[in-house]
């Protein structure tokens, strides 16, 4: 009976070992400066967003991310693809997706995301929100909001989205 006790044990240690190398080796947000230096990884996209500098990019790997995302900064955006990469507010009432806020995200840019699940009254509710900035928006898969793409006081560039 011990020896089968120690296999079992063995079992869940090397499992549980190979479960923490797989979530460090497979980080799902990663961030590099302007100059292309990494800046770390995380596993929200508002994580990333924070630590990323202006000028700088966060590359978002494959997944479905619950959340609301807040820009107020020059920096790009860059999903896995928009069959892969989803980011959405279900279940997260009177937000928008993704909301760009000031001229500083003038420079900024979100490309190969599918952006859905936004509920609420105007401004919230949509799938993208612009308030006084104007970044480049392209290649996204923008669905199922109360509306795709708001800009108040603000132009967004390179409407190249499904």
């Amino acid at each position: 009976m011990k020896k089968m006790s120690k296999k079992f044990l063995s079992f869940w240690a090397i499992l549980g070992i190979m479960a923490c190398t797989a979530s460090y080796i497979h980080a799902e947000v990663t961030v590099n400066n302007a100059a292309g230096n990494f800046i770390g990884t995380y596993t929200t996209i508002q994580a990333g967003i924070n630590a990323c500098p202006t000028g700088g990019t966060v590359s978002v790997s494959a997944g479905t991310y619950t959340e609301a995302v807040y820009i107020n900064k020059g920096i790009a955006l860059i999903g896995a693809g928009t069959n892969s990469t989803i980011i959405t507010t279900a279940g997260i009432s009177n937000r928008s997706t993704v909301r760009y806020d000031g001229t500083a995200t003038n420079n900024a840019s979100i490309s190969n995301f599918t952006i859905k699940g936004a509920t609420g009254d105007l401004p919230n509710g949509c799938g993208i929100s612009c308030s006084n900035g104007s970044p480049t928006i392209t290649n996204n898969a923008i669905s199922g909001n109360v509306c795709g793409i708001y800009c108040y006081s603000s132009g967004c560039y390179g409407m190249q989205n499904q």
